[in-house]
């Protein structure tokens, strides 16, 4: 009997990286790294229009096939220096991606004379019952960071943190955000005025931190950008007495020039113990969180023949505390015992 589907399908996947690290006089150092991606897939099915209550207008042949080429890179500068009892770390990054994606996909219909050959044959198909389609994807991103570190002691601990995000996928006038942070920790369990409880308490810190960070992630890239569609159906115009059919187009997505990145804030104060050397550890934290401009689409009135429009609209905050407990009970050459709790409490 004769085979009547076939379907055959596989990735091919190329995946690299290269890095470079190359220590430099005076406490710097520099880093390179580069990850190039591609990726081939392709997707080939065939049922016949031969199969038992089966209609040539639905049944034939789809082939498709798509390419992926992304890249990261990463350029890194460290600066580390010891000045007695003062410790610096300053670090400059630079980091850029690149994504592309090409597909192509063809719907065959109604192959004749036969469709016996499978999914090797395609050009009998009715041009009327098949159909194409394509979608090809790029977008690219760039950062710039610059990260600044300082302790006196192992004890008195500052850090600082500015960089610069952009995203094409965002309207052609925000298409940067600028986040930073701050952080303070005071390891106190090594104050003079702790001495006494040296003999069961390892290590205690406290936390203090502000930041910002930005979200990206809002679906298709090109959601920000006007879009031209065909009407459907047909017009006729004419010209020096000749008639001429067109297809129409018109604007099915408004463009969104203002969108910028989604922002979150966020505040902490922590609490770090240890004690008993390292069998009992406390981690207690109070957090609250702001997102604004979330990205949302937006509805429009009919008057204005769209329906929608990407905007950042909706603005979401939550706090809570965050306790963990863990302990090792027991612990020797062919056993160990550790207990974890976590505890969260939402406000």
């Amino acid at each position: 009997q004769r085979q009547m589907c076939i379907r055959d399908r596989g990735y091919t996947v190329l995946n690299t990286i290269f890095n470079a690290k190359i220590t430099l006089p005076a406490g710097f150092s520099y880093q390179f790294n580069i990850a190039p991606r591609y990726q081939w897939f392709y997707d080939r099915y065939w049922m016949s229009a031969d199969l038992p209550n089966a209609s040539a207008a639905d049944r034939g042949v789809n082939r498709g096939w798509s390419k992926n080429f992304d890249w990261n890179l990463n350029n890194t500068i460290t600066w580390d220096k010891i000045f007695g009892e003062h410790h610096f770390t300053a670090t400059l990054v630079q980091e850029a991606e690149e994504h592309r994606y090409w597909s192509d996909n063809v719907n065959a219909r109604n192959i004749t004379p036969s469709d016996a050959l499978g999914f090797h044959y395609t050009q009998g198909a009715n041009k009327t019952q098949s159909g194409f389609s394509t979608n090809d994807t790029h977008y690219t991103a760039a950062s710039y960071l610059g990260r600044l570190f300082y302790s006196f002691k192992d004890r008195y601990m500052f850090t600082g943190t500015f960089r610069r995000d952009g995203y094409s996928g965002f309207g052609s006038n925000n298409p940067w955000g600028n986040f930073g942070s701050v952080g303070l920790s005071w390891v106190f369990s090594e104050e003079n005025f702790m001495s006494d409880a040296h003999d069961w308490m390892d290590m205690g810190k406290l936390r203090l931190s502000w930041g910002t960070n930005g979200n990206r992630e809002f679906g298709d890239v090109y959601s920000t950008l006007s879009n031209l569609s065909l009407a459907g159906g047909s017009m006729v115009y004419y010209q020096n007495g000749n008639s001429n059919v067109v297809n129409p187009l018109y604007m099915s997505r408004l463009a969104a020039p203002n969108l910028e990145w989604e922002k979150t804030k966020a505040w902490n104060i922590g609490l770090d113990f240890s004690f008993l050397n390292g069998r009992l550890t406390a981690n207690m934290d109070y957090y609250l969180k702001k997102t604004t401009d979330m990205i949302m689409s937006q509805r429009l009135p009919s008057f204005s023949g769209f329906g929608s429009i990407m905007a950042n609209l909706g603005e979401v905050q939550n706090q809570g505390f965050e306790i963990a407990l863990n302990s090792t009970n027991i612990q020797n050459r062919n056993f160990t015992w550790n207990t974890s709790v976590l505890s969260l409490i939402h406000i």
